[in-house]
C-alpha cells in the first residue's frame, strides 16, 4: 500500500515533467516526450543526495539526485528535497 504520495511540478518548465515520489517506488512522467513513464523502484536506489546548482538557490529549490545501478537520475526543482530523500 501507498502510504504518502507527493506530486511535484517541475519549476522551469511548468507541465513537462511531474515527480511522484511513494515510499516504494519514483514515477517520473515526461509529457514533452509523448507522456514517457520512467519507473524506479525503492530498492534500485544504491545513493541518494542533494545536488544544487546555481539556479536552485535563486528559486529555492533543491535537485535531487538519485544512483541506480544502470543511471543517475536527477529530481530538478524540488522544494522539499531533505523530505524526499527520507521517504527513500
Amino acid at each position: 500500500m501507498i502510504n504518502v504520495v507527493i506530486l511535484i511540478k517541475k519549476v522551469f518548465q511548468p507541465d513537462s515533467v511531474l515527480y511522484c515520489v511513494t515510499d516504494k517506488r519514483v514515477l517520473i512522467i515526461n509529457s514533452q516526450k509523448k507522456q514517457k513513464i520512467k519507473v524506479i523502484q525503492r530498492n534500485e536506489i544504491k545513493k541518494k543526495k542533494i545536488v544544487n546548482s546555481d539556479t536552485d538557490g535563486e528559486y529555492k529549490v533543491q535537485t535531487v539526485k538519485l544512483v541506480t545501478a544502470d543511471e543517475d537520475v536527477f529530481l530538478e526543482s524540488i522544494e522539499k528535497g531533505d523530505n524526499v530523500i527520507k521517504l527513500l
